[in-house]
């Protein structure tokens, strides 16, 4: 089985305070605190339909008043994110290949090779991220691009993180230093 991680990054000066405003939301699931300025989120899924969310990257940086990233990687798919900040303004970056397709020409990088660099800016060092986005696009696993992109950002947890796992192995998460809310 593939490694496949989707979770929210919260980039924070005040990790206490949005834990705050996520449980005055009635947010249900887990977070990570780290020293990088991010705080990883992730929700609780529904037990028939842990992907079934009702949670988006906009919404959360909207009730926050903070930038959040949504990001996703699938080890033998590939990965992607997308950055909302809370005036509405976003930005995504896409790149999956589908490893069954023989037909299939190379990797789909969704809107294009490149967001927002300018928008990027506004919440992050570019000049860090920047070899990660660029094409032709890295091959998709560990170590590759996606890994490599969260790494350098500092987020606190990523790696075999997502609604489906905590619906599946909660202890797992709580176990790597995460915090129940809700």
């Amino acid at each position: 089985m593939s490694e496949a991680s989707d979770s929210f990054q919260v980039r924070t000066g005040d990790a206490d305070g949005c834990i705050g405003k996520l449980r005055a939301a009635g947010f249900k699931g887990v977070v990570f605190r780290g020293d990088s300025g991010w705080l990883t989120v992730v929700p609780y899924g529904d037990a028939a339909n842990p992907l079934a969310l009702n949670y988006s990257a906009e919404g959360l940086a909207l009730s926050l008043g903070a930038p959040v990233l949504a990001y996703s990687c699938h080890e033998d798919f590939g990965w992607a994110f997308s950055l909302a900040l809370p005036d509405g303004r976003s930005t995504s970056f896409a790149c999956f290949e589908n490893p069954f397709d023989e037909d299939s020409a190379g990797p789909d990088q969704g809107e294009g090779p490149s967001p927002d660099r300018s928008l990027l800016a506004e919440v992050l060092d570019v000049g860090h991220i920047v070899r990660f986005l660029q094409p032709p696009p890295a091959v998709p696993g560990e170590g590759g691009p996606a890994y490599g992109f969260a790494r350098t950002l500092g987020f606190p947890e990523f790696i075999w993180l997502s609604p489906y796992h905590l619906a599946h192995d909660r202890e797992d998460a709580l176990r790597r230093g995460g915090e129940e809310i809700g």
